[in-house]
């Protein structure tokens, strides 16, 4: 479920060059750190929880700065292509990196973690309720959030690196407009050697099966109801570039349409 960048994707071995290359997003470290201010204990005192940890980039970084990390995500490939690096740092891949189901539930005991973070994950959540309960169960009172991922109307799918394609209903509506764009799809491994029209069922099946796209309205009421205050990052208005716009909306609705259009970071807190 996780973004891969160009020096390798989930279905590669991971490797330390990419693993010394690989940076922990800043915004990621900064919850971190406020959080351990929050309890009152040193950053390596925390537990943190990549949700949809892929090759587990993240937690592999966690780790090797002293901090008690681990990782799950519904597909086990990645998993598998993080055992070597683990392995030589010293640690179990069994108890770091663990596969879950589309149910969302882990083996962790409830209020385990201070912090739980996610990037580019909400999008390909299927039942969205069922992780943010999760979620609750296994984060402490007063844990925080960090999950990052594209809104809703962005205007190129970030996965299929097509426009609006994710607008449209998963019906044969979707099949044509990807069959006719088909020329400027990406070059997945698994579309490697197929057909024209092999390479549409990939893409479509992909785009109905694993992603699911949603208004900021409905992740707030969702995670709301499992008992997180939500909050957006102010960094994803866009629109101001945009002068004439930005002079004629009020400041509200301008923020509201621009966090809709682009990729969007929710930071939430426990009660």
């Amino acid at each position: 479920m996780v973004k891969e960048d160009a020096s390798g994707t989930k279905h590669d071995v991971l490797t330390e060059a990419e693993i010394s290359a690989f940076q922990l997003d800043a915004r990621v470290s900064d919850v971190i750190k406020h959080s351990a201010i929050e309890y009152g204990i040193p950053v390596t005192e925390l537990r943190v929880l990549d949700w949809g940890c892929g090759r587990g980039r993240t937690v592999i970084k966690l780790l090797d700065n002293g901090i008690d990390a681990y990782g799950v995500d519904i597909d086990p490939v990645p998993i598998r292509n993080a055992a070597s690096a683990l392995t030589m740092r010293g640690h179990d891949l069994q108890n770091r990196l663990i596969c879950i189901g589309l149910d969302c539930r882990t083996p962790f005991p409830d209020e385990y973690f201070h912090v739980v973070v996610s990037d580019q994950v909400f999008e390909h959540v299927r039942d969205l309720d069922a992780m943010a309960s999760e979620l609750a169960r296994i984060t402490k009172i007063k844990g925080a959030g960090f999950h990052s991922f594209p809104a809703k109307w962005c205007f190129i799918e970030p996965h299929l690196l097509i426009p609006c394609v994710h607008w449209l209903p998963k019906n044969r509506t979707r099949r044509w407009y990807i069959n006719s764009m088909i020329r400027q799809m990406p070059l997945w491994k698994n579309t490697k050697g197929k057909t024209t029209k092999e390479r549409v069922e990939i893409f479509y099946d992909y785009s109905i099966t694993k992603t699911y796209y949603r208004s900021l309205s409905t992740m707030r009421r969702i995670l709301g109801n499992r008992g997180f205050k939500v909050r957006l990052n102010s960094n994803t208005v866009a629109i101001g570039r945009f002068r004439l716009l930005k002079k004629l909306m009020p400041a509200r609705l301008r923020n509201r349409v621009s966090n809709n259009f682009r990729s969007v970071t929710l930071y939430t807190t426990r009660d």
